[in-house]
């Protein structure tokens, strides 16, 4: 963390290669956990090709980490059981902290257990379009709304309506964005709202 703040945040380990041959290439490889899924209803799974470092054996780590910035960041982010079957915090400095220049996507849906990957998939099936159409500018996530995320959601002023299954907010940018519960801040005015999902 004291080392890179921005890649700490980012959740982008980095490393250094002792002795490596010019004709080794750096390769970046995203999970790509619902290809299965996208296959059944014949469409391409997404982030199935790694992204290749664009140099020839010369890395720098200037331009390696502007890569690493650059390339942070899924299609969109599930939400599983990690390690152990362990449920992991939604990462809100990789999507809300200096390391992202551009804008938020939140998918919220009800989800009561992770393993059921049912309402995520379908709500990710229906915004794909929009979702590929915007990707680079925008960086989409699933958030599932449970109690455990409440505080988050109520310092960001979404997903409040427990009655509501699915639903899309959309930040255009993050100025003004606040992580804690804060009665003075009314929300992002860049922030858009889809239902029905």
């Amino acid at each position: 963390e004291d080392s890179d703040e921005i890649l700490w945040e980012l959740q982008v380990p980095m490393i250094a290669a002792k002795d490596w041959q010019e004709q080794e290439t750096l390769h970046l490889v995203r999970r790509n956990y619902a290809a299965k899924l996208w296959e059944m209803i014949q469409l391409p799974p997404l982030d199935s090709d790694p992204v290749v470092f664009p140099g020839d054996g010369k890395w720098k780590e200037k331009e390696v980490r502007k890569w690493l910035m650059e390339n942070a960041f899924p299609t969109i982010n599930y939400r599983i059981p990690g390690y152990q079957g362990k449920k992991q915090p939604f990462p809100f400095n990789k999507y809300f902290g200096s390391g992202n220049a551009g804008g938020v996507g939140l998918v919220m849906v009800k989800i009561k257990d992770l393993n059921d990957f049912g309402p995520q998939f379908r709500a990710i099936r229906y915004m794909r379009p929009h979702i590929e159409k915007l990707s680079g500018q925008i960086r989409f996530a699933i958030l599932e709304k449970p109690e455990s995320t409440l505080e988050m959601r109520t310092a960001l002023k979404v997903g409040l309506n427990e009655s509501i299954e699915a639903e899309l907010v959309l930040f255009e940018n993050l100025d003004g964005v606040v992580r804690k519960v804060d009665n003075h801040f009314h929300g992002n005015k860049k922030k858009y709202r889809l239902l029905n999902l």
